[in-house]
This record gives structure tokens, C-alpha cells and sequence, in this order.
């Protein structure tokens, strides 16, 4: 996205979200009046750290109707600044249930997240849950969850 700035001059803001983990590469272009050079190409590149480590990435729920079926994932900050997750939320929710609780040790502080299947008849379902940092700008982490249910 390019904002306009001041005095000619502009702003470019590239969003990282989603990319943690990779080499991003972004080519930019810029539409001048300038006769000469009426398109100037501007590369970003750069290693996107990753916010948080989660393990296991995805969350499967897999079971028999009737069965309990829960599922865990340990998501570890990855960055110096202490931070708390504000709000989660499930893009449908209608077939899980979750819940999420900080634990600090003397050696590290993490989270868990626990996933609950409450589909009641055999499918399969996928969702994605959201959690929201308190850290500026907030950050978000996109979980994504699958179910598959059997007789």
C-alpha cells in the first residue's frame, strides 16, 4: 500500500502477516509524471521472523461420533516483549468448542489452546480460529482446524 506523504514524498507499507518464516521479495511499483522514468520498480526484500511458534501447526480433530475428541497446541512467542492474547474467535464455531490459558514458568512463558469437537453426526468441517495480540500494532494468529468424523 502507498500513502501519500509529505512534500512529494510517499510512504510504503508492506504487510508481513502471514509470512513469518520465509524470505519475502515484493516489487513495488511507482507511477511518475516523470517522462524519463514514468515507472520506477522498487524491490523489498527480507526475512519475516515468525511471532509465535505453534506445534502442531494445524489442529485435526479426528473420532467417532460420540467419542470425546480434544486436540492441544503449544503456541510459544518468539519475540522478547511479554504479551497476552486479548481476543480469539472461530471464523463459524458451530462445531468446536475452545478455550485458551497463559502458562508462565520459570523458564518460559506460552500458551495452550485447547479445541473441542461438538459435531454430533459423521463429516467432516473445517474453521479457523483467531487469536489477537496486545502487542502495537496487533498481531494476529491464524489457526486453522479440521474434523472428521465418523460412524
Amino acid at each position: 500500500m502507498i500513502l501519500p506523504g509529505k512534500e512529494g514524498k510517499i510512504k510504503v507499507v508492506l504487510s508481513t502477516n502471514g509470512y513469518g518464516g520465509i524470505n519475502l521479495k515484493k516489487t513495488i511499483k511507482i507511477h511518475t509524471n516523470d517522462v524519463k522514468k514514468p515507472v520506477i520498480q522498487l524491490l523489498m526484500t527480507g526475512d519475516v521472523k515468525k511471532f509465535v511458534f505453534l506445534e502442531p501447526e494445524i489442529i485435526s480433530l479426528k473420532g467417532k461420533v460420540g467419542e470425546s475428541i480434544t486436540a492441544q497446541m503449544k503456541i510459544t512467542p518468539n519475540i522478547a516483549e511479554d504479551f497476552n492474547l486479548l481476543k480469539t474467535f472461530a471464523k463459524d464455531g458451530k462445531d468446536i468448542a475452545f478455550s485458551l490459558k497463559k502458562i508462565k514458568t520459570e523458564t518460559d512463558d506460552y500458551f495452550i489452546l485447547s479445541v473441542q469437537n461438538k459435531k454430533q453426526t459423521p463429516g467432516r468441517y473445517f474453521d479457523m480460529i483467531t487469536l489477537q495480540s496486545d502487542l502495537s500494532p496487533p498481531r494476529l494468529i491464524k489457526i486453522r482446524v479440521s474434523g472428521n468424523i465418523s460412524n
